[in-house]
């Protein structure tokens, strides 16, 4: 994705409800790398860049993936880069570009 804007995205709505700029889908297998470029960040809270769930334990199953659980969303990252930020709230460390990925427990501390 190219010249994207996401604007004002809090970690709680005026409801209570979380949100975040990105979610990455909750399905099985292999889940798309994300890449934005032209990004611009106006009044974004740190943590609500994107949501990583964790696979669901019911994916472990001989029909689909045997006794090993798929694992889509725990094979994905997300490229932000020449990112702006604009507006009041800005998040802790701003870098020109990042990445995220997911709380991968066999990989994320890697």
């Amino acid at each position: 994705m190219e010249d994207v804007t996401f604007k004002s995205f809090l970690k709680k709505t005026k409801t209570g409800n979380k949100q975040y700029c990105l979610e990455i889908p909750q399905v099985p297998d292999q889940v798309p790398i994300a890449n934005l470029k032209k990004v611009t960040l106006e009044d974004v809270e740190d943590g609500t860049f994107v949501f990583m769930p964790n696979p669901n334990k019911g994916w472990a199953n001989p029909t689909d993936c045997g006794a090993f659980p798929c694992t889509g969303p725990w094979n994905t990252y997300v490229l932000f880069s020449e990112i702006v930020y604009k507006g009041k709230i800005k998040p802790l460390v701003r870098l020109p570009k990042f990445q995220v990925i997911p709380n991968n427990p066999g990989f994320s501390p890697m």
